[in-house]
């Protein structure tokens, strides 16, 4: 008799320690979540330098490499490197600059393509036009300022 009651309570904590919550209908799980997008390096000049999320070395950057969240440029005097998003835009890194990749999102519930940057040195030019026919969303921090452009309005702080 003890070793039915034993085996009952092992047998019941054991379907207690499986049960889980209900997963959210997936369309719940679709809103809810983002997808992590890509850009690409199209065109360097110079000494242009990478250094990936999570690894401390510096790498020389190639045309045709590809960047993610967390990856940061550096071009050096005379250099640049041209930069393309997977949405169509171009950001151009002059040179002796330094940038972090923050996010480059899409926003499953928004749709809208999210795009941040951190510009820790030098200076950055970004051609919007070719995003106009996606919803987009780019903010650029400074040590000094932040400036965001969605589709409806621009914002400097």
């Amino acid at each position: 008799m003890k070793k039915a009651i034993v085996i009952l309570a092992l047998f019941l904590v054991a379907v207690s320690c499986t049960r889980h919550k209900p997963k959210p209908a997936t369309n719940e799980v679709a809103e809810t979540q983002s997808t992590q997008r890509t850009a690409l390096i199209v065109h360097l000049h110079g000494e242009v330098l990478v250094k990936r999320g999570g690894v401390p070395d510096w790498v020389k950057a190639t045309q045709g490499m590809k960047l993610g969240a967390n990856d940061k440029v550096r071009t050096h005097r005379e250099s640049f490197a041209t930069i393309k998003f997977d949405t169509g835009g171009l950001m151009r890194l002059e040179p002796d600059s330094l940038m972090a990749i923050t996010d480059l999102l899409f926003e499953n519930r928004s749709k809208i393509n999210r795009s941040t940057f951190s510009l820790e040195k030098g200076r950055v030019e970004t051609e919007l036009q070719a995003m106009g026919g996606k919803k987009s969303a780019l903010k650029i921090k400074t040590p000094s300022a932040v400036t965001t452009l969605t589709p409806r309005e621009v914002a400097f702080q």
